[in-house]
């Protein structure tokens, strides 16, 4: 009797060590399309107000510091050719140049126009729409520390979204003196009053403070295209009129590849976005194309989520 005693402990102590270590059953984060719309919406108005920076950081790159400082009387208008070549995206626009009386090839001073005619159905190679107009304000060398390009917008649209505010690049630091072929710039970005107004009316605004490098190499030896630095910030409302407020926690890396493939989000980084009393931390993955998803973290508890 004993020993049927002891067997019968010695079965439930296995038991139990077996249950202890069996794989504990996941809780996978719950959210709701409003949490994934909040997301989505943040996402959407860092898209839509950067691009009006790359598109002034791509034109200043391959016009060129003479090109951009000699004064000339009338202004300078650029092919639709030549304006294919430098970036896709302004396959539909018409671009002029304009240079200040008082530019010179040392000091360039001027305005550049991108317009898209809003009478004509034109669409880039990715199928974005885009009317209006953008001016981009320069002063300085077109990689020269402190030179500046102040982005404004008039009745600009891109898919139908409403843009506005003011945008400033301040170039902080450059490779092209040691290495024209492959030029990296490092710039800071700093946008107010910056908004997107859909077509139902309603708005999101937002304003940002971010230091990012962009890789404008000639010969690419690396599929980053732009780097945002942890500690980039933006505030702002959403479309319900919440405020919203986004950090970087980790470098933002974004890919020549990845874009070219319709994917607009970073390959790798983190950020955090606070909206109300909810904290989303926000992670792009390990450096490859995610096909837009994201790893959303709430409170310890993770889901993988598609912005479209």
């Amino acid at each position: 009797m004993f020993r049927v005693r002891n067997f019968s402990v010695y079965i439930l102590a296995g038991i139990l060590a077996f249950a202890s270590c069996s794989k504990p059953t996941e809780v996978t984060l719950k959210l709701s399309s409003a949490d994934i719309q909040i997301i989505g919406l943040e996402s959407i108005s860092d898209l839509y107000i950067g691009e009006a920076a790359c598109l002034a950081n791509s034109i200043a790159q391959h016009i060129g510091d003479s090109t951009l400082g000699i004064y000339r009387s009338n202004p300078l208008f650029f092919t639709t050719s030549t304006l294919r070549k430098w970036d896709k995206r302004l396959a539909c626009a018409a671009v002029t140049l304009t240079n200040a009386p008082s530019s010179l090839p040392s000091n360039p001073q001027g305005t550049i126009t991108i317009y898209y005619d809003s009478t004509i159905t034109c669409s880039d190679t990715t199928g974005v729409q885009r009317k209006g107009t953008i001016t981009i304000s320069y002063s300085g060398l077109r990689y020269g520390i402190g030179s500046t390009r102040v982005i404004n917008y008039q009745d600009y649209s891109s898919n139908g979204i409403r843009i506005k505010g003011i945008c400033t690049l301040t170039i902080l630091s450059d490779s092209a003196a040691t290495d024209s072929l492959n030029t990296t710039f490092k710039v800071s970005q700093v946008v107010n009053g910056g908004s997107l107004i859909f077509s139902d009316g309603r708005t999101i605004t937002r304003n940002q403070n971010f230091t990012h490098q962009w890789n404008h190499a000639r010969k690419l030896t690396s599929d980053t295209i732009a780097q945002y630095f942890k500690g980039g910030t933006a505030n702002g409302s959403m479309k319900d009129s919440v405020f919203y407020q986004m950090v970087i926690n980790e470098d933002l890396f974004y890919s020549h590849r990845c874009l070219f493939s319709k994917e607009f989000t970073p390959i790798t980084g983190i950020k955090t976005l606070r909206v109300g009393n909810t904290i989303y931390n926000i992670d792009y993955g390990l450096g490859v194309c995610n096909n837009n998803k994201v790893t959303v973290m709430v409170n310890g508890l993770s889901k993988l989520v598609a912005l479209n």
